[in-house]
């Protein structure tokens, strides 16, 4: 387990302006990574994602607009957003304080 106080922020890459704190060991021990992810207002992942896992986001504070395969989706505080394994996904934050989520996605696994 991890506690955001104890965890220094990253820069997500390509975009500074993301900061990510891992709140799990990277261990193979551990089959998803759970990070906690904060957007400047404004920020926006720098690629459209796809992956062989699924991924999931909690926002926490503040609200931005989720792409989704070609769909996009205005999400805000309590919002929850799961992607499919394959689905195509972009995150921006929207409005004038950052966002924060609760990012998880499934690792060390066998895809097959």
């Amino acid at each position: 387990m991890g506690h955001q106080k104890e965890v220094k922020p990253q820069p997500w890459p390509g975009n500074p302006d993301i900061r990510v704190q891992p709140m799990l060991p990277a261990h193979p021990a551990f089959d998803l990574a759970v990070n906690l992810c904060t957007f400047a207002p404004g920020a926006a992942m720098p690629l459209v994602e796809t992956s062989i896992s699924e991924h999931g986001l909690l926002l926490l504070k503040g609200q931005g607009i989720c792409r989704l395969d070609g769909d996009y989706h205005p999400v805000r505080a309590g919002d929850a957003v799961w992607a499919a394994a394959y689905c195509s996904r972009w995150f921006a934050a929207l409005g004038r304080t950052p966002a924060v989520c609760v990012h998880y996605h499934d690792t060390n696994r066998d895809p097959m």
